[in-house]
């Protein structure tokens, strides 16, 4: 094979790839729109739609089920690796359903997702320590420790022992000898 025919074999190469690509794309349009339109997309989409006062609660719940879910299957399935390996995982996860999932379970659900894993890659495994200062804050304040991360599912929390209960506990109180 001389020059001109490698040059006119790429070229034809070339070609093939685009019309195969643009083939690819629209067979790819098409069933996405098909799986958007009927289903379970759908069905979550219209749940992703309820909003009270601007607030996304239907993305929210979608979300936030979808993405405490991926974070703790993660989290156990590599509970031997590194935070700051599982935190990677975790936003490598974020980033793949902002690129395929939003095609089956809508941008508003697959951004809540996206969010979620995100913040819980941040907070339990790539800066833990700021976090960590965060909620010790609020437990001084309130007296109660309320969060392990986002798919903390423990009982009540402790007797309150915080200076906003004691603050309380002295109003109440109060208000009981007034009424004597």
């Amino acid at each position: 094979m001389n020059e001109a025919e490698t040059k006119e074999a790429i070229a034809h190469l070339s070609d093939s790839q685009t019309l195969i690509q643009k083939q690819l794309d629209e067979i790819l349009k098409e069933k996405t729109a098909k799986v958007e339109d009927s289903g379970i997309a759908a069905a979550v989409n219209k749940v992703t739609d309820f909003e009270f006062q601007g607030i996304p609660i239907g993305a929210a719940v979608v979300g936030g089920a979808v993405a405490v879910f991926a974070t703790e299957v993660i989290d156990g399935f590599m509970h031997n690796q590194s935070a700051q390996v599982r935190g990677m995982v975790k936003l490598a996860g974020a980033a793949g359903v902002m690129m395929i999932g939003k095609k089956f379970i809508g941008t508003k659900a697959a951004g809540a997702v996206a969010l979620l894993m995100a913040f819980d890659a941040i907070k339990n495994d790539l800066l833990p320590q700021p976090f960590a200062m965060v909620t010790s804050g609020a437990n001084k304040l309130t007296g109660f420790v309320t969060t392990n991360g986002l798919g903390w599912t423990g009982g009540p929390p402790p007797k309150p022992s915080g200076a906003v209960n004691q603050a309380q506990a002295i109003l109440t109180s109060s208000q009981k000898m007034a009424m004597r």
